[in-house]
């Protein structure tokens, strides 16, 4: 698999001159104010949808499946759900929105498109041509700042299944099928802490597993 980084022009100059890439982070791409392309309110999430409405009452007191869903969501007597005895009426769809925690990212492609690079704000582009190598150089660069999670392909589908169904991709490597022109490969870092935010890390021993694009 080949692997691809857009950047602008005067980016890519300056990552080969000193090797200065943006790290971001998961939560850092649900700001929509970075455009359609890039920006996306449900990154890192995955969602379950219980359409239950005007089904039979819900023991909640028994081990159904209807019954185990509500109560991992905290779903009890409110306006909406009216909890009679043990028994509740759904009277609308319930949709659960589940988030994993924030992680650092790096985000790339598997295939070299220049309509798709215009189209995230790019008019330029690199090669990375060692990933292992780029990788174990990054991450030594991090100076112990994440634990590297692993590299893999962004999975595009539906992130909404029902309540019965697990999600078979972790919601870190989920996007919407309107995304899947961008052919997405992500690296990913652990960090224990919290409210993280993206930053420029100088990793100039990553410029010898890189090439540029002409």
């Amino acid at each position: 698999m080949k692997y691809y980084k857009y950047m602008k022009r005067e980016y890519l100059e300056g990552f080969f001159e000193t090797g200065a890439l943006k790290i971001g982070t998961l939560y850092g791409f649900r700001d929509i104010e970075l455009g359609n392309a890039i920006g996306d309110v449900d990154e890192a999430k995955h969602r379950y949808l219980m359409d239950y409405k005007g089904g039979t009452p819900i023991d909640m007191s028994s081990n159904s499946p209807e019954a185990t869903f509500l109560r991992e969501q905290g779903v009890f007597g409110n306006e909406a759900h009216e909890l009679v005895g043990s028994f509740i009426t759904i009277e609308d769809k319930v949709t659960v929105a589940q988030s994993c925690p924030d992680m650092y990212v790096f985000c790339m492609t598997n295939e070299y498109d220049p309509v798709a690079m215009v189209e995230f704000g790019y008019d330029s582009c690199f090669e990375v041509v060692d990933i292992d190598g780029f990788l174990r150089a990054l991450t030594q660069s991090l100076g112990g700042k994440g634990q590297f999670a692993g590299l893999a392909e962004v999975t595009y589908k539906n992130r909404e299944n029902s309540y019965t169904v697990p999600h078979d991709v972790h919601p870190a490597m989920m996007k919407g099928v309107e995304y899947g022109y961008q052919k997405e490969v992500r690296a990913l870092w652990f960090t224990p802490e919290t409210n993280i935010e993206g930053f420029i890390v100088l990793a100039p021993i990553t410029t010898q597993y890189c090439r540029k694009i002409e």
